[in-house]
């Protein structure tokens, strides 16, 4: 009897190892790893351990990809810059929508208006619904209608305003541009015409203006002659999206300038 017992223990023992190792071998670990001898607490120990380590390999990995910073290259075309408390974001266009860019790189100056210029960005950001397009380098590739203007037209254009407004600097300098952006697209026969004179004495009168219950920036160009202020286009100007409007005098209506 005590024979017959002992045998049956010596099964139910070798049952367990043998249980063991095959659940070890579908865990994907190698049995030569855990000695024959070992007890149960030794084995369960170093599964954890082997697991756990996995585990973090994994979390490395994923760390890894998510930290790779993706550098893009695009041609745009430039539209503007707005001065930020640190750094000077570019707006610029591509596939006719206009984007915001933060500049970290070395800015570019001599820069006008549908000038073309490749930039490298990359996204940055603590979350992917809160990223910002950031410049890596930009330099100009291309002239735009402006830079050939002013090639064309070297005089500087004269404005002036009641004074009763206190514009400041980068107000006045936006305008400026907005303004030079029309004549160096302009289909208006009558600004071509002066543009061709060399005598000619071009410049524009600043005002506040409301239109259809919304508020715009007046601007009247003109050529001066012998001391005389002579008309050539009303423009309506938004600064808030820097969309620039032609007046239609007889029809009273704004046209949206493209």
């Amino acid at each position: 009897m005590k024979e017959i017992l002992t045998i049956g223990t010596t099964c139910v023992t070798d049952m367990k190892k043998v249980l063991c190792l095959i659940g070890i071998s579908m865990l994907g670990f190698s049995c030569e790893k855990i000695p024959s001898s070992a007890t149960n607490k030794q084995i369960e120990k170093q599964l954890i351990t082997t697991d756990s380590s996995a585990i973090h390999q994994k979390q490395s990995a994923v760390s890894d990809t998510s930290n790779t910073t993706v550098i893009h290259t695009d041609t745009v075309e430039f539209i503007s810059t707005e001065n930020n408390a640190n750094y000077l974001v570019y707006h610029l266009k591509k596939d006719y929508k206009i984007r915001t860019f933060m500049n970290r790189s070395k800015t570019l100056s001599d820069i006008y208006r549908s000038d073309i210029l490749e930039i490298q960005w990359k996204y940055e950001g603590e979350s992917d619904l809160n990223q910002n397009a950031i410049l890596v380098s930009l330099k100009k590739i291309g002239d735009g209608s402006v830079s050939k203007f002013r090639k064309k037209y070297p005089k500087p254009l004269s404005y002036h305003w009641s004074g009763e407004v206190p514009y400041d600097r980068d107000f006045l300098d936006g305008i400026y541009r907005n303004v030079e952006y029309y004549l160096a697209n302009s289909k208006n026969k009558l600004i071509q015409l002066h543009l061709q004179n060399t005598d000619a004495q071009l410049g524009y009168s600043i005002e506040e203006a409301q239109k259809e219950h919304k508020s715009y920036v007046l601007i009247g160009i003109f050529n001066r002659f012998e001391n005389r202020e002579n008309m050539l286009q009303w423009l309506y100007i938004d600064t808030q999206n820097q969309e620039i409007y032609e007046y239609d005098l007889p029809e009273d209506r704004l046209i949206r300038f493209k």
